[in-house]
């Protein structure tokens, strides 16, 4: 039950994030997403700041989405967190496998979201026992 929390919080946090960069950034009406070589082009254009959005949707998500799922579960803080992580991470490798992006985000994205998935797991390991206060 705790890992479904876990990755409802996911699920929640990268919609309304990257629904912003779609407000900030808007895909061209005219753009054909079935169209891999169009997309292709399109990612080229696309400016720093919308691969920031996607790359703070996907470690914010798996930070928050891992924190919850260890905190409610309450034990094994690094497992529960790590499996949020995991899920997140092949999603992320999923994405970058089927639309092309920047080595420099790919590379990225696929450090800093275990970094998130450890960074929860040990705020809620320090929870559990104590060493950080919930408030």
């Amino acid at each position: 039950m705790a890992a479904l929390i876990g990755l409802v919080v996911v699920l929640g946090l990268v919609t309304g994030i990257e629904s912003v960069g779609d407000v900030m950034y808007p895909t061209p009406a005219d753009l054909d997403l079935t169209d891999s070589e169009q997309l292709r082009r399109y990612v080229e254009t696309l400016p720093l700041g919308a691969f920031l959005v996607i790359l703070t949707a996907w470690v914010t998500s798996t930070f928050a989405g891992g924190l919850v799922a260890a905190l409610v579960a309450r034990t094994y803080p690094y497992v529960v967190a790590g499996f949020i992580g995991l899920v997140v991470f092949v999603a992320s490798a999923s994405h970058l496998s089927s639309i092309p992006h920047p080595i420099w985000f790919a590379r990225a994205a696929l450090i800093a979201v275990p970094l998130a998935a450890w960074a929860a797991g040990a705020l809620a390991a320090g929870i559990a026992r104590g060493r950080v206060s919930r408030g």
